[in-house]
């Protein structure tokens, strides 16, 4: 094997690494969206399920957390280097994408504990 043919394939993983990390928070932000909005009427009938729910945020918003550290670590590297640009572009992109959802994730299960309970 030479290293042309190693140093592509890297870079096609890196590639689909960077992109899964765009896709996935936003896939992490409908499973926490409709994960609550499917679990909330339970809450009245069993009370451990508010766990559950605190349990979904702190998983879905996890998966944001290292989507954002691996676009982080794209849109870091040099400038200089070629194709670099693409990567920081993608990067960028990624790290964006997994903060907005990140934050909606957390403003979505921060209201959880202030569900009324059975009316």
């Amino acid at each position: 094997m030479n290293v042309q043919a190693l140093t592509r394939g890297l870079t096609r993983r890196q590639i689909v690494l960077g992109w899964t990390a765009t896709v996935v928070p936003i896939v992490a932000w409908t499973v926490h969206l409709t994960g609550e909005a499917a679990l909330v009427r339970y809450v009245c009938e069993h009370h451990n399920v508010e766990w559950v729910m605190h349990g979904l945020t702190a998983g879905t918003a996890l998966v944001c957390l290292v989507c954002l550290a691996i676009g982080v670590s794209y849109a870091r590297r040099p400038a200089d280097a070629a194709g670099n640009g693409a990567f920081r572009f993608l990067g960028v992109l990624a790290a964006s994408v997994a903060f907005v959802n990140l934050l909606l994730i957390v403003w979505e299960g921060s209201y959880v504990p202030f569900l009324p309970l059975c009316r």
